[in-house]
């Protein structure tokens, strides 16, 4: 699952998921967040766009941390520098990936989560 808005770049995104996870499915935050969303949700991991996102990201991690524990949570922005990387990783995020290396780095993450294409 990709929690984003709907746009070019999320839609990208998406089309490279889809080629490690099948049934890769781009949610809006505000979906996302709505009481009755998760009826079936079974990804192992979610990638969150964190360009879309304004106040939403605490909300986000409480819900996928509280409603399921075993999740592994991607943050995806534009930053390069490692300290950007690890302010992202210290708010409760498993893994970053930047956009501009995401094609090259996203394979090893998913492995490093044990999961494979």
């Amino acid at each position: 699952m990709l929690i984003g808005k709907q746009t070019p770049l999320n839609d990208t995104l998406l089309e490279a998921l889809e080629i490690f996870m099948p049934d890769a499915r781009l949610v809006s935050p505000s979906g996302f967040l709505a009481p009755d969303f998760m009826t079936g949700h079974s990804s192992a991991v979610v990638f969150v766009n964190l360009t879309d996102l304004t106040n939403e990201e605490s909300d986000i991690l409480t819900k996928l941390r509280t409603q399921f524990p075993g999740v592994k949570i991607v943050g995806m922005h534009t930053f390069m520098v490692p300290q950007m990387k690890d302010q992202i990783l210290d708010r409760g995020f498993d893994a970053y990936l930047s956009f501009f290396d995401f094609s090259d780095d996203i394979e090893e993450v998913l492995e490093s989560f044990g999961v494979h294409s």
